[in-house]
């Protein structure tokens, strides 16, 4: 019976730093946490029933993410942001795919010489990502540079500058760092 009042809680939970409540994806998965919580807890004898067999999942819904098209993206690398490093550490995050959280940690000694020919990212996860020319040159790429590659740059500003930034741009699409 908890266990089901948390599931219920989490269905109308509201959000911590913004109006509205959690996203339905959002509570599917905390409550897939919980539920294997309670399956190393069964698993380890700390508890005799496997509750999880008489507990529902919370089903997720199919989510439509927004993304810029190449014209949109030409209209953002045109258009000034406040914050110059979020705007470059953004478009190159377009050229090569890489998340925020390698963007945060991209040095450069992580640009490497690619075997096929030409330039490309080693990282953490041991994903080779092949760098374009016009990449390097949006870093000012440079083989004697060393550190972090967008050194200063705050994940906070993939918020409120970065929205500022798309909208100064004339797009009104949900645009996030990732997308």
């Amino acid at each position: 019976d908890l266990c089901n009042k948390f599931r219920e809680y989490l269905l109308t939970a509201k959000k911590l730093r913004r109006k509205g409540r959690i996203t339905r994806n959002s509570a599917s998965g905390y409550w897939s946490t919980f539920r294997g919580f309670l399956k190393i807890l069964y698993r380890n004898g700390m508890i005799k029933t496997n509750v999880n067999d008489f507990l529902d999942k919370i089903e997720t819904e199919d989510v439509v993410k927004e993304y810029l098209s190449v014209d949109e993206l030409y209209k953002l690398a045109e258009t000034p942001c406040k914050k110059p490093i979020l705007k470059i550490a953004s478009l190159f995050s377009c050229m090569t795919s890489l998340r925020i959280s390698d963007i945060l940690a991209l040095c450069w000694e992580d640009i490497v010489d690619y075997s096929a020919g030409g330039k490309c990212v080693h990282i953490i996860t041991q994903d080779i990502i092949p760098i374009s020319e016009e990449a390097l040159g949006l870093i000012g790429y440079n083989s004697e540079k060393k550190g972090l590659v967008f050194k200063g740059l705050m994940r906070s500003w993939t918020q409120i500058p970065m929205k500022e930034w798309i909208r100064s741009a004339g797009i009104t699409k949900n645009i996030t760092f990732h997308s």
